[in-house]
Parts: C-alpha cells; structure tokens; sequence
C-alpha cells in the first residue's frame, strides 16, 4: 500500500511530493508493517472472489486485529472476518454523508432539523457532530411540543449514528439553548463540530 501511495503521488503531482510523503512518513516514527509473500493463504479466507483481491492484506489485518480501515477498494467494506474474529471492518470513507453535511450546516446556523429513522420523525437540534467507533454521530437535543416556545423542563439527549436516518430537512422550529447534561457525553470521540464551543468563541469576539 505504501508503494502504491507513493506511485500515484507521483503521478499526480510529481516526484517531489511523492518523495515529501515519504520523508514525512519515515520521520513520523509510524510502523511500517511488511507483507510476506505467501502469507495470505487463499484456504484461509472465506471462499468468495471478492474477498480473494487482496488475501493478503485481509489475513494481514486479522492477524495484527486490526478493526478499521480507510481504503477505497469495495471488498473492505463487504469483507466478514473468519469465524472467531469479533466483527468486520470498519471503513472510514472519504469526505462526509449527505445527512452529515446537512446537520453540519444545521449546527452552524443553529436551526433545527427533523430527522426520519426507522418510520419515526423526530425535531432536534444538532449540537455535537463528529465521529465514534468509525461512524458518523450526532449529538442532539430533541424538540418537542413543551419546548417549542420555550426552554425545556426535562431536556432528552440522545445520540444519533447517521447511517441509520432515512432523511433530514430543516424544521420550522426555534432552536433551543439548553447544557449538556453532563461534564462528559460519550456518544462522539471525534468531535468536527461543537455548538456550545462555536457560541463561546462568538461571544468572545
């Protein structure tokens, strides 16, 4: 993988960059781990063509337990472990989902939006977006009729993985100020975006 990295830097963008690349990565101090030809027996992986691509990064990754991946290639994200492994890989894709993006914006101009999941709607304001487990999350407040014209007795958080919406629109609601019920939420490690954060700094100027 690292040839090939290196390769199409140097397509693209010459043979200078390609060579930065490596000069970074080397000095980074990151492991490098090789692959031995042979390593990846065919007879060990399930018996499905796609998974036979590249045998040997799969049996690589099993071996080493490694769990998430950030790869182009299709067969990562189809691949199941061998019987015994605890769980398939996790992909973390380039760039962001459609539903993430819009929720970014959401936070951003702080309007709530309403979000369908398993044939229920909901009306929430985003107020931490991110990543946790190598999926997309947010951390949201949900609006409800009690709450539309003013601050929430009984604030419910929840925390949603935004491969399970089905759709997101932006709802014709006030956006609600409310704090975290608590010094730590354990529903994004990643964070991208905080709304309490966002509004501290502009208060500050």
């Amino acid at each position: 993988m690292l040839v090939e990295t290196c390769q199409l830097l140097k397509a693209r963008f010459g043979r200078g960059v390609a060579e930065v690349f490596w000069e970074r990565l080397r000095d980074s101090g990151v492991r490098i781990e090789p692959i031995v030809r042979g390593f990846g027996d065919r007879s060990a992986l399930p018996g499905r063509e796609l998974f036979l691509r590249r045998p040997d990064e799969f049996a690589l990754m099993e071996r080493m337990g490694i769990t998430r991946a950030a790869t182009f290639n299709p067969g990562f994200a189809a691949y199941r472990p061998r019987r015994g492994q605890k769980r398939p890989f996790q992909i973390l894709s380039e760039g962001h989902s459609a539903v993430f993006m819009i929720l970014r914006q959401a936070l951003l101009e702080r309007r709530p939006v309403q979000v369908s999941r398993d044939g229920k709607c909901q009306t929430v304001c985003p107020y931490i977006l991110g990543h946790a487990a190598g999926e997309e999350r947010a951390f949201v407040l949900v609006v409800d009729a009690s709450s539309r014209t003013k601050r929430p007795v009984q604030a419910k958080w929840i925390c949603l993985r935004l491969s399970k919406i089905d759709d997101v629109r932006f709802a014709d609601e006030p956006w609600i100020e409310q704090d975290y019920p608590g010094p730590v939420q354990r529903c994004v490690d990643q964070v991208h975006l905080d709304a309490s954060l966002l509004a501290r700094a502009t208060s500050l100027g």
